[in-house]
């Protein structure tokens, strides 16, 4: 029987910053829109000044206004452009890293509409914790059914959205303050050029298992390269360490009708966020932009994750299925760094000469970042994650 989604939807209204002048309770102020460089400077230096004057603040319940006017300057001549409304799609399974989560959105310094749509893998039954505080913070509330994974509720949420770009969060991450105005600006700018943006960016990362709590700032060490296609990016010759090839779906930021053309596959058991990525890719004119700042905190080994664990059967068909065409070398690097290290971490030795096989079927030799990382599949997890995360 199909399953019936009880669908919350809040009618809080949410605040913003108005950037016009004379606008105080409630009154009516003209536009600001600098006109000249001199005005722009201006405009640049109050705003800094007021930003170093007092501290960083969220917003408090309020209204939000709708999309304002900007202006930029590109080579020297003045470019108009609107603040689009963004949906964050942001799957949980109740964990209390949640409430951090949506504060990190509410805590955006952009200056468009921000829908915040959470989706509960969980019966609509189930007492979450807090779940009264997430709603009264959020815009919609969604319960699958539970145990749906992480790709059915992201499609859900991108289903349930009004905005005209979607932008992705897991419930055990969190976003930097300007992550949405700096990936728009972006992106925005790709899709003047006649592209399909794909645009994230740098993250810091937490280990959360770690006793002294380690931090690695700067994942990925390179960013992808203009047309570069992903999967070379992602898994050929990946370098092993906590640096390597990484498009985190916490940094993700899309237009809808992109998320529309290509769902995200709900009935895949490993691989969801690559697969997504890959797939995507395959559309005409989307383009992968990756911003050099961090702009996202991720937790590694956070508890109760909707993502899989080391299943290297599922690795091994889905590689089989949507790299075969990306060449033999990205093929068999992804064999040995990905699924053979899943094998070794189950300690199913029959999984581990199952994947070998499949890699002499290939004839081509992996490179030795891959080697590496395959090889370190011995390691206990926790050990790994240690190691990882001391290799720069």
């Amino acid at each position: 029987m199909r399953h019936r989604h009880n669908v919350l939807r809040l009618s809080r209204e949410r605040d913003c910053r108005v950037a016009s002048r004379g606008v105080e309770n409630g009154s009516q102020g003209e536009e600001f829109r600098p006109r000249s460089l001199a005005e722009v400077g201006f405009a640049c230096l109050n705003r800094l000044t007021a930003r170093c004057c007092a501290p960083y603040a969220c917003p408090a319940p309020g209204k939000r206004s709708g999309c304002r006017a900007y202006d930029r300057y590109r080579n020297g001549v003045q470019v108009s452009l609107e603040w689009p409304t963004v949906s964050v799609v942001i799957p949980s399974v109740g964990r209390p890293e949640l409430i951090r989560a949506v504060n990190s959105v509410r805590c955006q310094d952009y200056e468009g509409k921000i829908e915040i749509v959470v989706v509960f893998d969980l019966p609509s039954g189930d007492s979450v914790t807090d779940v009264v505080q997430v709603a009264s913070m959020v815009d919609i509330v969604d319960f699958t059914g539970g145990g749906r994974k992480g790709g059915f509720a992201r499609n859900r949420g991108v289903e349930l959205s009004s905005g005209e770009w979607i932008a992705f969060l897991d419930d055990d991450d969190e976003w930097h303050p300007k992550k949405l105005t700096s990936q728009i600006i972006v992106a925005l700018q790709e899709k003047t050029a006649g592209r399909s943006p794909v645009v994230g960016s740098r993250v810091q990362q937490v280990l959360v298992d770690s006793p002294k709590g380690a931090v690695v700032s700067g994942i990925p060490l390179r960013v992808i390269r203009p047309d570069e296609a992903i999967e070379n990016f992602l898994f050929l010759g990946r370098r092993p360490g906590a640096r390597r090839a990484s498009f985190f779906t916490s940094t993700i930021l899309t237009e809808k009708s992109t998320c529309n053309s290509v769902n995200w596959d709900a009935s895949l058991a490993r691989h969801q966020d690559w697969d997504w990525l890959v797939r995507v890719s395959r559309v005409p004119n989307v383009t992968f932009k990756q911003i050099e700042e961090d702009l996202v905190t991720y937790y590694v080994g956070s508890q109760g994750s909707i993502s899989a664990g080391a299943n290297w059967r599922a690795s091994l068909e889905w590689a089989d299925r949507q790299l075969a065409q990306a060449g033999p070398r990205v093929h068999v690097d992804f064999l040995t760094g990905q699924t053979l290290r899943y094998a070794l971490q189950k300690r199913e030795w029959k999984g581990v000469l199952t994947v070998l096989r499949r890699i002499r079927q290939i004839r081509c030799r992996p490179n030795w970042g891959p080697l590496v990382i395959g090889a370190s599949g011995v390691l206990p997890r926790t050990s790994l994650q240690n190691l990882m995360s001391r290799i720069r």
